[in-house]
């Protein structure tokens, strides 16, 4: 029978994945007027599923009508109908978190530490790793450091043909960014600050909420306490010297 056009079909799978799908179409003509195709791979299961417009019908492997827009039609809509029915997506609540630290020292296997293992009966700490491994050709830039920042989050994770595409939303428990009702909103009430390109992460729950966010609150706590007394130096000078008098330092020992 006589071919009408031939035609290339996309349709995007999902803005998160990228990815299209096509399928090519070569319609035709009978001598009775009606148009057809025969059905490609790509949609032979929408066909299959007896999903089709009730104005399509499907023998012989091909799909009539009689008119040729209603055939266009009904491929786009095979395609969004596979598309959608083999996109699966799946939504989980998580805590995204980084903990790192930037110091060196040496240890005595107990509870001594020293600035380093030439101290009698101190050897480098074991593990070193956790806490940056520097040395003297990796040194901790700026001095030591410790850096801690959690968020709520809602994983994304969308999956075709195993493609798979994850992304990150934030989490307020249901309510608003601006509220504070719950622990989700409250550990997300922290800002001001990002997480590196792959952090760590665990499910969610409230008590893991609430964990960080005094962990965040201690950072801060303790923030304010040392740049409050060494920021001047004439504050710097005082807590020098009522440590060297109380052999501890003031905002430690809670003078």
């Amino acid at each position: 029978m006589p071919l009408v056009k031939k035609e290339i079909f996309h349709h995007r799978v999902s803005t998160g994945l990228d990815m299209v799908i096509h399928t090519e179409i070569k319609f035709s003509v009978n001598t009775q007027g009606q148009f057809y195709f025969p059905i490609t791979p790509e949609i032979q299961e929408y066909f299959d599923g007896k999903n089709h417009n009730a104005v399509v019908t499907v023998r012989g492997g091909k799909a009539f009508a009689s008119e040729l827009e209603t055939l266009r039609r009904e491929v786009n809509t095979a395609l969004r109908h596979i598309a959608e029915a083999k996109t699966q997506i799946t939504r989980e609540r998580v805590i995204r978190f980084n903990i790192e630290s930037h110091v060196s020292f040496a240890t005595d296997g107990e509870d001594g530490i020293f600035p380093n293992a030439g101290y009698p009966g101190a050897h480098w700490a074991k593990d070193r790793e956790l806490y940056g491994d520097h040395h003297s050709t990796k040194a901790a830039r700026n001095g030591y450091s410790l850096t801690i920042g959690a968020k709520a989050c809602i994983k994304i994770t969308t999956e075709y043909c195993g493609k798979v595409k994850v992304e990150y939303e934030p989490d307020y428990g249901g309510g608003s960014h601006l509220g504070r009702d719950n622990p989700a909103q409250r550990l997300n009430s922290w800002c001001s600050f990002s997480l590196p390109e792959q952090p760590r992460e665990i499910p969610y729950s409230d008590e893991a909420a609430e964990f960080f966010f005094n962990l965040m609150f201690g950072m801060a706590k303790l923030s304010k306490m040392v740049q409050e007394r060494t920021f001047e130096t004439d504050n710097l000078l005082q807590l020098i010297d009522a440590s060297a008098k109380s052999n501890a330092l003031p905002f430690f020992s809670g003078k």
